[in-house]
């Protein structure tokens, strides 16, 4: 039984995907000699994770030999840290993967079969026009609140990037806002109110708060919408 108070720990299995051997000293532990630098032993996410959740984020760089190993722990409950063969270590833990690959293709059938729910969230472009106008709205947001000062946004530049289609989705359209708030913020910082694309008076007034009322994201909503062509 996992507890409300539980741990979650974190890992992008993308940051360390050149170096199969840290991946899996860092995900598993490793025993002191276990090569060239292990002077004493140390425990690795998954025992931090024990009574826990840990969330695998791009699973599908996860090497086979650590697969098998997750399989191994789903299984049985036990694991070998890196270095050890004769004392398996206990853990209960409860995984949540991610991946932005098809899973069929990039997971272990043995891992796959341990993985008893499987949700796929849908990409930037499939979601509704107001959840997609949600999120750039919010990610104007956080970049006032990063340099405290509204930003004036173009509606044509709210309609370009409710319309972006790349593979990173949100993290791709998140990405674009920081961008072209820099490039504002470089061009005129020393503004009360910093343009972005602003040539007209179609635009949309961003502040730095800690969010908006469902009121004031509608009103956003509908001005955008009665500009945007399908």
């Amino acid at each position: 039984m996992i507890g409300p108070q539980a741990k979650f720990v974190v890992l992008n299995a993308a940051d360390y995907a050149n170096n199969p051997e840290l991946l899996s000293s860092i995900l598993f532990g490793y025993k002191k000699g276990a090569f060239t630098g292990a002077l004493s032993d140390k425990t690795g996410l998954i025992d931090q994770a024990d009574q826990g959740y840990l969330f695998l984020d791009e699973v599908h760089r996860l090497p086979q030999s650590s697969q098998e190993k997750l399989f191994s722990l789903l299984d049985t409950g036990q694991f070998y840290p890196l270095g050890e063969t004769s004392q398996p270590r206990k853990a209960n833990v409860r995984f949540i993967f991610a991946t932005t690959e098809k899973v069929e293709d990039t997971l272990l059938k043995t891992l796959l079969r341990r993985i008893p729910l499987q949700v796929t969230i849908p990409t930037f472009i499939e979601r509704p026009l107001s959840e997609r106008l949600a999120i750039v709205v919010h990610a104007f947001e956080q970049e006032a609140v990063r340099v405290q000062r509204p930003y004036q946004v173009a509606i044509a530049t709210l309609l370009q990037l409710i319309r972006v289609d790349k593979p990173g989705n949100v993290g791709a359209v998140q990405n674009d806002v920081k961008l072209l708030c820099a490039a504002a913020y470089t061009a005129q910082g020393n503004a009360p109110v910093i343009p972005v694309n602003v040539v007209d008076d179609a635009n949309i007034l961003i502040q730095p708060k800690a969010g908006y009322t469902s009121e004031q994201l509608n009103n956003i909503i509908s001005q955008v919408i009665d500009k945007h062509a399908p």
